[in-house]
């Protein structure tokens, strides 16, 4: 079965909320969050390298047992373009 993403606004304009039908691989232990603004700092997370990899994209968040994932954007990007893209980089990790 695919996973499915339900994204919802937060209080910070520039952060996106994703949360995951399915959750994302575990990395780091169970239940622990993970939180990223570099592809360097993300190296040893696949799945936060991959989000971080989409143009526009400034930090991620990962949480709650990989079921929901919190998005930072530069200001210069817009949720316009950025949440097809999302929508298909989360849909295909692991």
């Amino acid at each position: 079965m695919p996973r499915s993403i339900t994204f919802s606004q937060t209080p910070n304009p520039l952060a996106l909320k994703c949360v995951l039908s399915m959750p994302l691989e575990a990395h780091g232990g169970s239940g622990a969050i993970r939180s990223y603004s570099t592809p360097a700092a993300a190296h040893a997370d696949p799945a936060a390298t991959a989000v971080l990899s989409v143009p526009g994209v400034r930090a991620v968040l990962i949480a709650d047992n990989g079921l929901w994932v919190t998005v930072t954007r530069a200001e210069s990007a817009s949720w316009k373009s950025l949440r097809p893209a999302l929508d298909s980089c989360l849909r295909t990790l692991p």
